[in-house]
């Protein structure tokens, strides 16, 4: 570890690598949540009826369980990237008051209005109530209230929170750390997540939320969030060779194919008639 000091510049330059993956990552998510309402599993405002028989859940299922193993993390990530230019051109104060304007006004706008809004579309589109709107969100006080799919919004604000107090309390300069030479560094990095994780989940599995926040999901987003403030402070992204990255590439892609090997192993078992459909 280096132990000269840090200094962030007061803005980050545009990087189009990014700007390309954030892309991707947002039509990703829509992919996603397109999925869960034809049938994966999790939950939606409204969901397509499979056909008795259909394999479409378990096919779906099988993708967005690939994609939430990276995507939202991928996005923590990029945040993490932005936040230490952010607070070092506005200080603590208009730092905080930007994020409160940016993420705090859209989160209640949406948990007050629009959330309870799209719960009752979706009802009424699935019959379930044919009352005003003004009367069914009188008649499910608190309950129609959430953050919906702005529970990453929440999440971020959280972040900053912890981030501006962070640096507050910081008694001396943040050392430099270079990106891992070794390999060994980034398989350890991932086998501790993976512990933290697993021994999270026991604690709250999936579905078990605050405020729409899975807490199971959080120590890879935790985790991602602060790999992206490191990557930003020591110029990590710009350290990572073209080869390097091929062969994590790779190895991402072989450990997501077992994962759906296993995963459509047990759809084999469990499906009527899967077997002889696939």
């Amino acid at each position: 570890m280096d132990r000269r000091p840090v200094r962030v510049a007061a803005s980050a330059p545009r990087l189009a690598d990014l700007d390309h993956l954030r892309t991707s990552l947002t039509a990703l998510v829509i992919a996603h949540h397109s999925a869960i309402a034809f049938g994966a599993s999790g939950g939606w405002y409204y969901v397509v009826p499979a056909p008795k028989g259909s394999l479409g859940p378990l096919v779906l299922t099988l993708f967005a369980g690939v994609d939430q193993a990276f995507f939202m993390a991928l996005f923590f990530a990029i945040a993490g990237h932005f936040t230490p230019s952010a607070f070092a051109s506005k200080g603590p104060r208009a730092f905080l008051r930007d994020r409160f304007a940016r993420l705090g006004v859209p989160l209640v706008v949406y948990f007050f209005v629009l959330n309870p809004i799209v719960v009752y579309l979706a009802r009424r589109f699935e019959g379930r109530t044919s009352v005003s709107l003004v009367s069914f969100v009188a008649a499910n006080v608190p309950g129609v209230f959430g953050t919906g799919p702005l529970w990453f919004v929440l999440a971020l604000l959280v972040f900053a929170l912890a981030y501006a107090a962070r640096e507050k309390l910081r008694t001396r300069p943040a050392d430099s750390h270079p990106f891992p030479a070794s390999d060994a560094v980034i398989v350890r990095f991932a086998i501790a997540i993976g512990l933290v994780a697993f021994c999270v989940r026991i604690a709250f599995p999936v579905g078990w939320a605050v405020l729409g926040l899975q807490l199971g999901y959080f120590p890879l987003y935790i985790a991602l969030f602060f790999f992206g403030i490191r990557a930003r402070r020591d110029a990590w992204l710009a350290a990572i060779d073209r080869r390097r990255a091929i062969r994590w590439f790779r190895v991402a892609l072989a450990t997501a194919a077992i994962g759906v090997s296993f995963a459509a192993a047990d759809l084999v078992r469990r499906a009527p008639g899967a077997r002889r459909i696939l």
